[in-house]
């Protein structure tokens, strides 16, 4: 689980865009968004879940998005008809052919995997090098613990300090 202050920002950057083009849907189509927005709800469910590291193939699940959302949008299209799910996922499997979106799911699916791919690896990262860095500190207490232990000698709080500065400073490359 991804905790602290950037995941919190990245998370609610995420809570925005997903009120944000839910407000804009519900402005512009009405009911006819709300009666089919557990498409663009699910969507955002997945993104929230690979962000915080569940297992969760990113283009994979864009793939599904787009088909599912083909299939709600060939249905409102053509309401006159009934189409059976083989029918649906018929015309979905067509997707790319068809281009029913031009290159917007192309597109889309590039930024959208970059940028969370980006923003999880960013935050993991700084939760490693934050564990890191409070082993390091740890450690080097440890290391003037047993300084003392096995020469019994005190070390003074100037040595201890330079001995924290210099593990610290050795992690963090400065």
């Amino acid at each position: 689980m991804i905790v602290g202050l950037p995941h919190e920002f990245f998370r609610e950057l995420l809570e925005n865009a997903e009120r944000s083009l839910n407000d804009m849907f519900v402005r512009t189509y009405g009911t006819l968004y709300m009666q089919n927005s557990e498409v663009f709800q699910d969507l955002f469910t997945e993104l929230k879940r690979y962000y915080t590291g569940g297992n969760v193939n990113l283009e994979e699940m864009l793939n599904d998005f787009w088909a599912r959302l083909l299939e709600r949008m060939f249905q409102l299209i053509n309401p006159q008809y009934h189409f059976t799910e083989d029918y649906l996922e018929c015309v979905s499997k067509y997707t790319d052919q068809l281009k029913p979106f031009g290159d917007v799911p192309r597109k889309l699916k590039v930024q959208v995997t970059r940028a969370f791919i980006a923003a999880r690896t960013f935050v993991q990262g700084l939760t490693v090098g934050r564990e890191v860095a409070n082993r390091v500190s740890k450690d080097s207490r440890a290391l003037i613990a047993f300084i003392h232990h096995a020469t019994g000698w005190w070390i003074s709080l100037e040595m201890s300090n330079y001995i924290l500065d210099e593990t610290t400073s050795d992690i963090s490359g400065t």
